[in-house]
């Protein structure tokens, strides 16, 4: 890490905005470097300046704004520009330091503006304000910046991670949108397994069908995939289903999961399945799944041989 990216991370670091990762490598480099460690000293003076000056703001304003900001920087990582508009802020930010004493309060309303408008760049997301809401105590904390005064107070910024529980149907976007996203990125199968069972009902949405679709091919936990399977059994005549469906039976490890894939495929008994399942008795190595194949050939009227 060099002197410049350092710098241009400042910022970034005193308002608790990089990840442990980054700080640590940060700090890694700051405790060899006075040139940046002095770089540090004089932005945390250039803050507490702008602290002491700070505007009188809205206590509503100010509630909007961050909680605009945290919707706009989680939805920046999910869509993978979070690191430009990183820049973006430190861009902004930086100056402040070159302005002087008398720039003080113009460096305190550009800081609330940065705040405000990196919140407003992007829509709401589409929960926010239309579900019912409920938060709880800070569940941990973390220490991200300490300034000492020179009156003998020390000003320390804490890092909270609070939980919050969102309520409503699973026919409202919001709701959706949120188990869309779940069923994608949630750490805990048993969370994504739960999502699948909810979503079921609404396989008929492309948007929900697609997320069903994408969990039965890369999920990695077979019963997340079981579940996305026994969802898409309503939708099983849809063309990219039955893709899929194809993709599976020939590639997925879990034979329980073939299994379900040729129930599925049969039913609409269209010739171009035969094929594939002849390909498949060709090869398969689970014999459960293979007399399966045969089974449905022969209902099929089709020889269970290629030639």
């Amino acid at each position: 890490m060099n002197c410049d990216t350092v710098v241009s991370q400042l910022p970034l670091m005193l308002y608790g905005e990089l990840s442990f990762d980054e700080e640590e490598a940060l700090q890694q480099h700051l405790d060899v470097c006075a040139s940046c460690t002095g770089e540090l000293a004089r932005l945390r003076r250039l803050h507490h300046e702008l602290n002491v000056l700070e505007p009188d703001v809205p206590a509503q304003l100010l509630q909007d704004s961050r909680r605009s900001l945290r919707v706009t920087v989680s939805a920046l990582q999910d869509a993978g520009l979070f690191r430009k508009k990183q820049s973006w802020a430190a861009g902004l930010l930086i100056p402040l330091r070159q302005w002087g004493a008398g720039w003080k309060a113009a460096g305190a309303t550009a800081l609330l503006i940065t705040g405000f408008f990196s919140g407003r760049m992007f829509p709401k997301s589409s929960y926010e304000g239309r579900l019912s809401v409920s938060g709880s105590e800070p569940v941990a904390s973390r220490v991200r910046f300490v300034q000492p005064e020179a009156s003998g107070r020390v000003q320390i910024v804490l890092e909270e991670v609070r939980q919050r529980v969102l309520e409503g149907g699973v026919n409202d976007d919001g709701i959706r949108g949120i188990l869309l996203s779940a069923a994608r990125e949630a750490n805990d199968p048993g969370v994504r397994v739960e999502t699948m069972d909810l979503l079921k009902d609404q396989s008929a949405s492309s948007e929900v069908r697609s997320a069903l679709l994408s969990a039965l091919q890369h999920d990695g936990n077979p019963g997340v995939r079981l579940k996305a399977l026994e969802a898409l059994k309503m939708t099983a005549h849809d063309a990219d289903t039955r893709r899929v469906l194809t993709h599976v039976l020939l590639t997925d490890q879990n034979p329980g999961i073939r299994t379900q894939a040729i129930d599925l495929l049969v039913q609409q008994h269209e010739p171009e399945i035969v094929g594939i399942l002849q390909e498949l008795v060709s090869r398969e190595d689970n014999d459960y799944v293979r007399l399966k194949c045969q089974k449905a050939l022969r209902e099929m009227n089709a020889s269970v041989e290629t030639f």
